[in-house]
């Protein structure tokens, strides 16, 4: 089982959501809130309609988010021959990007197949007060996708700002 445990990716994601302060409690709050999306599509008997499209867009993704880790684990490596020259909250933001990004990888792949399973299963056939589920199941995967998404963006740019010490001008944290 040691070779299919995923829990360690999720692990270190879901503990880097509260930063090393251990207060960031608006972050988990958002992603558990992603909780009523679900509920919503079933309330509402929520269906996909180009469900095939999303799965395009995901796969899609996934594959980026793969790059995109490769990319990043290069620049951990650099980053790590630099020694005392990065500090400790560029190593920081580049570790939870990478626990991000995995962890989005694989709800990639669980949303891919939901998708393709509700793409080739009737289930409007089989039982259809159930149907929504999957469709549900999706929705919910992809929001919380590009919620992590977001995440990854804003600590990528700041390991770039602060691994570059980018000019005020240019720097976005900076408002003036």
């Amino acid at each position: 089982m040691g070779r299919f445990d995923v829990l360690p990716v999720v692990r270190v994601h879901w503990r880097s959501l509260s930063g090393p302060s251990g207060g960031d409690w608006v972050s988990k709050s958002v992603f558990i809130a992603v909780l009523a999306v679900p509920a919503a599509a079933i309330w509402t008997n929520f269906r996909f309609v180009a469900a095939a499209s999303v799965l395009a867009a995901v796969a899609l993704l996934a594959g980026a988010l793969m790059g995109a880790f490769t990319h990043l684990s290069t620049l951990r490596l650099k980053v790590t021959d630099l020694g005392d020259a990065v500090s400790q909250r560029v190593r920081n933001q580049i570790d939870e990007s990478a626990a991000h990004l995995l962890t989005a990888a694989l709800l990639c792949a669980v949303d891919a197949l939901v998708l393709a399973l509700m793409i080739n299963l009737p289930l409007d056939a089989i039982v259809s007060r159930f149907a929504a589920i999957p469709s549900a199941i999706a929705a919910y995967l992809t929001v919380y996708i590009f919620l992590l998404f977001v995440i990854v963006v804003r600590r990528m740019y700041a390991a770039y700002i602060d691994l570059n010490e980018v000019d005020d001008a240019y720097n976005g944290f900076r408002s003036k």
